[in-house]
């Protein structure tokens, strides 16, 4: 964003921090009146038409190398741009930037590469783009942008540009209406301080795609960035503070939990909803991981609580009618009537998905996210609270893992081995402690061994197998009477499924050997 507004060639080289909001255009003109822009602008607004063309080679090799290469049009003159980045977290997006004005319409990759660096990986691409001339324009952005420049009494520097416009490729068209915080000078902290009064006035929701990624996945649908995002492994060094750690931890399982969203509000896939509950319950863990030193601020925990609720109803009838109730239809006779009962259970899966999207489209979501991305980027509480260890000194993140790893497997291990077989509430506190020990493993695993890492997950993957199998039961005897209650001629085929499930969980706990083996394997 960082738009030149002369003519000097000297090329700029930064690195790239912001937070990109997206705005409904209703809302547009209500965020351009904002008195807080007024009351913190050093200069009067700039408002000016870009047009952007972004480039690329025929395969993408730019687009899979995480980067996005284009040519923008200004005023009074053209701008050339690298940047190159993971992608965001937390809201945050931080990247690498190279840019510097061109005295033409067409790119000068030869100057480009002198400011990334000749030998570098990427100064070594653009020299080979150069030699067989395989960069074509892909799509283009056309947006007209108000900047402001804020500064603030503590010396941190904002660039707000409002963009409203479209990203465009022949007859294809997506509309743009957004706002990117982007930090000139200062701490990070304050993009979200900024992001969270301007919300005040308007809904604002976190932005994780950028423009480019938008305007790729408008010319390739089929490789969209919007599949459905497993979690996945947290690169962790040791000398890492547990701040550092914390952070990272987290950005993680708050990207896990916001790359599901969409689907969640727009696509009738289940596994959206399946993938982005898993992202809050790892979320949850993380934060009980780490709560003796850092603890969220208390008004999160009603707010999860709510998201929590509205995702987990919409799973546990999902499972009961892809899983569940397919299962016992397998075996039985048509007759019987189950297929009235998954017929039932479907309307009510759908109602279930239709209010966790509902939640996700909802102002309270976009602002609990927003609040708590804040809140971990070090809004609110960075430090470490009053009660931390007189000494002043805190264990080094891999001691810490050390110990919370040590802790959550003694627990599960005496868990299990105490267990009562047959009394599902038992069952449960082992299942709770054996998802706590694997998102604690996952967690830290880059701090160990690969090789006993994946032994031990493993085989706590079997234990969570055999307790989930007994969990959907439960749930589903749960579920299912719900829906006699609403229709009494389900009854029969209800008292049919509950006795099947009710047999296999008392197979299940007859077999119990199959939780008792894997214990000398997770000490």
């Amino acid at each position: 964003m960082n738009i030149l507004k002369n003519a000097d060639s000297r090329p700029l080289e930064n690195r790239e921090t912001e937070l990109k909001l997206l705005v409904a255009p209703a809302n547009v003109a209500v965020l351009r009146r904002h008195p807080f822009l007024r009351e913190h602008a050093i200069a009067e607004p700039h408002t000016q038409a870009l047009t952007s063309t972004y480039y690329d080679t025929p395969d993408l090799r730019i687009r899979h190398g995480g980067a996005s290469l284009r040519l923008r049009t200004l005023e009074n003159g053209f701008v050339q741009t690298l940047k190159v980045g993971a992608p965001c977290h937390a809201g945050l997006h931080d990247r690498s930037e190279w840019e510097g004005t061109v005295h033409t319409p067409a790119l000068d990759l030869q100057a480009l590469r002198t400011m990334v660096g000749r030998k570098t990986h990427w100064g070594k691409l653009l020299r080979d783009f150069a030699n067989d001339d395989t960069l074509r324009p892909v799509f283009d952005t056309n947006v007209t942008r108000t900047t402001w420049l804020l500064r603030f009494s503590d010396g941190d520097e904002i660039e707000v540009a409002l963009d409203v416009g479209s990203i465009d490729h022949d007859d294809l068209h997506a509309a743009v209406s957004e706002i990117e915080l982007e930090l000139k000078s200062g701490d990070a902290g304050c993009l979200y301080r900024v992001a969270q009064e301007l919300s005040a006035s308007a809904p604002l929701r976190l932005g994780n795609v950028s423009k480019a990624e938008r305007g790729y996945a408008l010319c390739f649908p089929d490789t969209a960035s919007d599949a459905i995002r497993k979690a996945v492994t947290v690169e962790l060094t040791r000398g890492m503070t547990l701040h550092a750690g914390f952070q990272a931890i987290v950005g993680e399982c708050l990207a896990h939990v916001e790359a599901n969203a969409s689907g969640v509000e727009n696509s009738s896939e289940p596994e959206y909803v399946h993938q982005m509950r898993v992202g809050l319950r790892r979320l949850h863990g993380a934060q009980q991981l780490f709560a003796p030193l850092m603890q969220a601020p208390a008004r999160f925990d009603k707010e999860f609580a709510w998201l929590g609720e509205r995702l987990g109803a919409a799973r546990d009838w999902d499972v009961l009618c892809l899983s569940t109730l397919p299962a016992i239809q397998a075996g039985v006779r048509d007759d019987i009537g189950v297929g009235a009962l998954a017929h039932a259970a479907a309307a009510q899966a759908a109602k279930a998905r239709h209010k966790a999207a509902t939640a996700i489209a909802s102002r309270r979501y976009a602002r609990l996210m927003l609040d708590f991305c804040g809140w971990v980027r070090g809004v609110g509480t960075p430090d470490l609270p009053a009660d931390a260890p007189a000494s002043g000194r805190t264990p080094t993140l891999q001691k810490f893992a050390d110990a919370v790893l040590t802790k959550a497997r003694k627990r599960l291990v005496k868990r299990a081995m105490s267990v009562v077989a047959d009394d599902p509430a038992l069952v449960h506190r082992v299942r709770i402690a054996a998802k706590k020990s694997r998102y604690a493993t996952e967690f830290f695993r880059s701090l160990y061994a690969q090789k006993p890492v994946d032994a031990f997950l493993k085989n706590l993957t079997a234990l969570q197998d055999t307790l989930g199998t007994m969990n959907d039961a439960v749930v589903a005897d749960r579920l299912l009477q719900e829906l006699v209650s609403a229709d009494a001629r389900l009854v029969p085929a209800s008292a049919f499924a509950r006795g099947y499930l009710a047999a296999d969980v008392t197979r299940l706990h007859h077999d119990f050997s199959k939780i008792d083996a894997q214990l000398p394997h997770l000490q």
